[in-house]
C-alpha cells in the first residue's frame, strides 16, 4: 500500500465556508500544509447552515468536529447574526478542475435552501477533497490532475441531482402561480407524490453518501497504517 508522501504538499484553499473549512481539514489530515484565505476579517454566526444531513455530520466528525446539538444552537443564534442574501440557481457544471485548481460547495453547484442539503454537499466535497490528496506527490502534476479528477467524478451527478431537486422544490413551494395553488395543496395533502419524491429518494442518496464515506475512510486510514478510524484531527 503506497504511504503518504514524506514531502508535505503546499495547498490554498479560498473561502472559509463550510466547505472551504471542511476542505482545510481533511487536507490537512492528508499531511499536506494549508493556507486558508477568506476576505472576511471574523467568522460570524449564521445558524441557518447547521441543518446538516447523516452524511455531512458523520464527515465532520471524522475531521475532528464536535457537530453538538444543532437545534440547540440554531435556537441560540442571536437573531441579529443570522444572515440573508439573494437565492441564485445556476445549471451544474460540466467540469470543477482545471490544471491544479477545483471547486467545490457553492463555487460548484450553489444549492437552493428548499432541500436543506447545500451547506451538507459542500462539506462532504471538503471531506472527500481532502481524502483524495492523501497520498499524492503535489509537486507531480499528472497525479494531482488524477486525485482532482477522481473527486470529481462521484460528486458531480449526486450534487447535480440535489441541486436540481431543491430548484424543483423551491419552485413548487413559492413560484406556483396564485391560480394553481389551490390544485398543488390539494395534490400535496391528498396524494403520496411528496413521499415519492422526496421520501423513497432521501434514505436511498443517504445511505449512498455515507457509504462513500466509509469506502474513503477505509482507504484514507491505510494509508496512515493506522488500524481503525480516527475522529480528531492530526
Amino acid at each position: 500500500m503506497k504511504k503518504l508522501p514524506a514531502q508535505r504538499g503546499r495547498v490554498a484553499v479560498i473561502g472559509a465556508g463550510p466547505g472551504g473549512m471542511a476542505a482545510a481539514l481533511s487536507v490537512h489530515q492528508a499531511g499536506h500544509d494549508v493556507v486558508l484565505f477568506e476576505r472576511y476579517p471574523h467568522a460570524r454566526p449564521a445558524g441557518n447552515i447547521l441543518n446538516l444531513w447523516p452524511p455531512p455530520i458523520k464527515a465532520l466528525r471524522l475531521l475532528g468536529v464536535n457537530t453538538g446539538p444543532l437545534p440547540q444552537l440554531i435556537a441560540a443564534t442571536d437573531p441579529a447574526h443570522v444572515q440573508r442574501w439573494v437565492i441564485r440557481d445556476r445549471k451544474p457544471l460540466k467540469q470543477w478542475p482545471k490544471g491544479r485548481a477545483t471547486l467545490v460547495g457553492d463555487a460548484a453547484h450553489p444549492t437552493s435552501p428548499y432541500a436543506g442539503y447545500g451547506a451538507g454537499m459542500a462539506t462532504e466535497d471538503g471531506y472527500f477533497i481532502g481524502r483524495r490528496l492523501a497520498g499524492v506527490d503535489l509537486s507531480d502534476y499528472a497525479a494531482v490532475r488524477q486525485a482532482l479528477d477522481a473527486f470529481e467524478t462521484p460528486r458531480k451527478p449526486h450534487t447535480a441531482r440535489q441541486s436540481q431537486h431543491a430548484y424543483a422544490l423551491g419552485q413548487v413551494f413559492h413560484h406556483a402561480p396564485r391560480a394553481l395553488q389551490p390544485i398543488r395543496d390539494a395534490i400535496l395533502d391528498r396524494t403520496p407524490l411528496m413521499q415519492k419524491v422526496v421520501g423513497d429518494s432521501t434514505p436511498i442518496s443517504i445511505l449512498t453518501q455515507l457509504g462513500e464515506i466509509d469506502r474513503a475512510e477505509a482507504h484514507f486510514t491505510a494509508l496512515l497504517g493506522l488500524g481503525g478510524t480516527h475522529d480528531t484531527a492530526s
